[in-house]
């Protein structure tokens, strides 16, 4: 189905919103202690996919601060940080043990091979120590400040549900640019959502090489958990979803496309793979219309290793109905319809998702897309023009009934 498109309503989101846009400095999150690090590693990183160094590696988090609000998009990058910062480029360098008479841009990506290389092995020694059953990647969404406690319940959760004990999982917490609206909600958080979308993106494909990486090393089930636009991150990494960015070909600047489709040539995981999506804010048809394309290469039905797609949709969630005076505007401007399963004409989108599966030649899609409906509280004192909806942070979703179901249907 064709993405709609009512300009005047747009125009209009648009007049509501207005505050900055904020990237995120992960630095602050890196100085978090990591609360069990037999169980649970870390990976962070810029909107560009880049990886952060250690700790041991200083950033003026003040400075970066600044940097990362410019509007000059190639300023607000870490690779930018280090390369206009001489002390801490050269802290880097030593750090890392870069080799001698490279130029600096060089010796940058140079560590930027060596940190892949050393979070790959972080992982990889993870799984084996614990003789892990499953590897879980957590993947947080759009303006999602304070993860951390997220994905500390989201793990306890799963504890708590007691599966097997022989299949016993070690947790991937991914931390990415998810942008900064400064803790503000509903149109205000428009400013943010073309560059966390551009974001996504980019980091897709670094976390599809994570993958990727791991797998070359160990072989165990892997499970994705993400929340809103944290889908878009994963399902570009497991496939390469490109046809949904094509509305988008107008505002992406040209230097940022070609770089996104040479990306796009990277290999996707080939392990046996689960993913469950809560409130995804991504587009239903035009992200599985791509679902058999993996990496360079075209699959057949036959040849898929994504066992299951568990779908938790929301029809009043605010963020992914994006509801205008009772009007859903899911399917424009970068269509979130997958999270509230309807299109601006209210109807159901996953019906489409489950024919389209089948003309690829999957013979019982029902069976790979699983989905199932939560109803988050209401909104406290929501704008008029979004009267009725309701919550959209992680933590509701968690609080809800259904999360047992949705996790049963990953882990069980």
């Amino acid at each position: 189905m064709k993405i709609v498109k009512p300009l005047a309503l747009i125009m209009v989101l648009f007049l509501l919103s207005g505050c900055k846009v904020y990237y995120m400095g992960l630095r602050g999150r890196q100085l978090i202690p990591v609360s069990d690090t037999a169980t649970v590693t870390r990976v962070y990183f810029d909107r560009y996919g880049d990886l952060y160094p250690g700790t041991a590696v200083p950033i003026d988090t003040n400075d970066l601060h600044i940097r990362l609000k410019s509007k000059d998009k190639k300023q607000a990058s870490l690779k930018q940080y280090f390369l206009t910062h001489p002390a801490s480029m050269k802290a880097l360098r030593e750090f890392y043990h870069a080799s001698a008479g490279m130029n600096d841009p060089e010796a940058y990506q140079e560590v930027q091979g060596r940190l892949e290389e050393q979070a790959v092995k972080q992982v990889s020694d993870m799984v084996q120590a614990q003789q892990a059953g499953r590897l879980v990647y957590l993947v947080h969404g759009l303006n999602d400040t304070r993860v951390d406690p997220e994905y500390k319940e989201m793990r306890k959760i799963i504890t708590d549900r007691h599966y097997a004990a022989d299949k016993k999982p070690v947790y991937v917490e991914i931390h990415w640019d998810s942008m900064n609206a400064r803790d503000t909600d509903g149109t205000k958080v428009i400013d943010i959502w073309k560059p966390a979308l551009l974001n996504s993106r980019f980091i897709s494909i670094a976390f599809r090489k994570l993958m990727t990486g791991v797998e070359q090393r160990v072989q165990v089930p892997e499970i994705v958990i993400t929340h809103s636009l944290g889908a878009g991150l994963a399902f570009g990494a497991l496939f390469n979803t490109v046809t949904k960015w094509k509305g988008f070909d107008l505002v992406w600047p040209e230097w940022d496309k070609e770089q996104l489709n040479a990306l796009n040539l990277a290999p996707t995981p080939t392990g046996r793979i689960r993913i469950g999506v809560l409130a995804p804010a991504v587009p239903a048809e035009q992200t599985f219309q791509d679902f058999n394309e993996r990496g360079p290469r075209r699959i057949n039905a036959a040849d898929n290793h994504i066992d299951k797609v568990v779908i938790g949709y929301n029809r009043q969630d605010y963020a992914v109905s994006k509801q205008f005076l009772h009007i859903k505007l899911a399917g424009v401007y970068g269509s979130t319809s997958l999270g509230c399963n309807c299109n601006v004409f209210n109807e159901q989108v996953i019906p489409s998702v489950l024919a389209d599966l089948a003309h690829k030649g999957y013979t019982d899609p029902s069976s790979l897309i699983i989905q199932k409906e939560f109803k988050t509280p209401p909104r406290p004192n929501p704008p008029f023009y979004e009267s009725g909806t309701t919550q959209h942070a992680w933590k509701f979703y968690m609080a809800q009934q259904e999360i047992q179901f949705f996790l049963d249907q990953l882990f069980q």
